[in-house]
């Protein structure tokens, strides 16, 4: 197995452990590849897109498997994240990757200062509408498509 593989292997088992201990880390992955195996932008995050599809799909059974899905919600955000993830590849096409690498660093910042942040009380609230699940859909859909952010 060459040198870069096996780097991203082990990146990817490690990236992949704290996806599924936390629900996060995925983020860090595209930068891995870009500025460890020197892959362009536009390809790190396909490759880690395509990594994505396959854990989400085993989480998803497991998660169904348990109850965990609420079904009304999850089928309005991802149907209006599959436009939105349309849109994000394609604006992958045309973004500089320079500006898609500022934008990923941009997240992780941001992700970080909010950690640092006292966690809010939670009430008991009404479960969000259509209108905001489709909203959050998009965007989600839109980002992870253009950052490779699964």
């Amino acid at each position: 197995m060459p040198t870069g593989a096996a780097a991203l292997g082990v990146a990817g088992l490690l990236i992949g452990i704290l996806i599924g201990a936390t629900g996060i880390g995925g983020v860090l992955l595209v930068p891995f590849m870009v500025h460890g195996l020197h892959m362009p932008v536009q390809s790190a995050v396909a490759v880690a897109l395509w990594s994505y599809l396959w854990s989400g799909l085993l989480a998803i059974g497991l998660y169904w498997r348990h109850g965990s899905i609420p079904v009304r919600p999850a089928l309005w955000l991802c149907g209006a994240s599959l436009p939105g993830a349309l849109l994000g590849a394609a604006a992958l096409a045309v973004v500089p990757g320079t500006v898609v690498e500022a934008l990923i660093a941009a997240v992780l910042v941001l992700g970080g200062i909010q950690t640092l942040w006292p966690p809010r009380e939670h009430a008991e609230r009404t479960p969000p509408g259509p209108g905001l699940l489709l909203l959050l859909g998009g965007i989600t859909g839109f980002a992870s498509a253009l950052l490779g952010a699964g």
